[in-house]
């Protein structure tokens, strides 16, 4: 019964645990654009372009949606991408990470297409990055790209608040001046989740809760008659 009893205890402050990181942590708003040369050249103005976000109550993911195009080819130009960037507010732990689901199209009437994801969070008091770097992967001949599931490496070392900067890149060649393309990220389909360490904290518990415990029965043992 005691063992149970430590059982539920630990399962209880886990639980505790995780809700208060959770409350202390979360991404603000994001700024977003589109832009060339991994956002240092500016996309035309006359082209179509929308961006959106949806931010959990807990401030913990972030749904990312976004529109682009048609744009033809002769305006074109190298590292196309849709960029995020903001502050991120709160606690982070060693173990933390974040994860990025994606699912988007791509339609172009002519050439050939890749993309690669790249994200970072940044503490700004302590503590190193934790980053998602993809390489660049082809996008089959149906231009959608979907169910994937990114993971960033862990924090090492505690840290508070942060910056968040990511972007989904898109490249294009072997297309000609009059060849078209079209990004559509739909409605949450670009999902960034924080995923607080759980068992940050808990062995320290379960080591208190077992002190006590194994406490209470040598002090029972030792009131037992002769």
């Amino acid at each position: 019964m005691r063992k149970q009893g430590f059982v539920l205890v630990v399962m209880a402050l886990s639980a505790l645990l995780g809700a208060g990181r959770a409350a202390e942590a979360g991404f603000g708003e994001l700024n977003s654009y589109f832009g060339f040369t991994y956002g240092d050249s500016d996309v035309p103005a006359d082209v179509h372009n929308v961006r959106s976000q949806q931010t959990s109550p807990d401030g913990r993911m972030v749904k990312l949606s976004g529109e682009f195009g048609p744009i033809d080819g002769a305006r074109f130009r190298s590292g196309f991408v849709l960029l995020w960037s903001g502050d991120f507010t709160g606690m982070i732990s060693a173990g933390d990470v974040f994860a990025a689901d994606l699912d988007f199209d791509v339609d172009v009437t002519g050439g050939d297409l890749a993309w690669s994801y790249y994200a970072d969070l940044r503490p700004l008091t302590g503590g190193d990055s934790a980053r998602i770097l993809t390489d660049l992967m082809p996008i089959p001949p149906s231009g959608h790209v979907g169910d994937v599931q990114l993971q960033s490496s862990p924090f090492t070392q505690a840290g508070e608040d942060g910056f968040y900067e990511s972007y989904l890149h898109i490249e294009w060649t072997g297309f000609s001046p009059t060849d078209t393309l079209t990004l559509t990220i739909p409605q949450n389909s670009v999902d960034v989740t924080y995923l607080p360490e759980p068992a940050t904290g808990l062995l320290a518990i379960a080591a208190l809760a077992g002190f006590r415990a194994r406490r209470q029965e040598a002090r029972q043992f030792c009131r037992r008659p002769g």
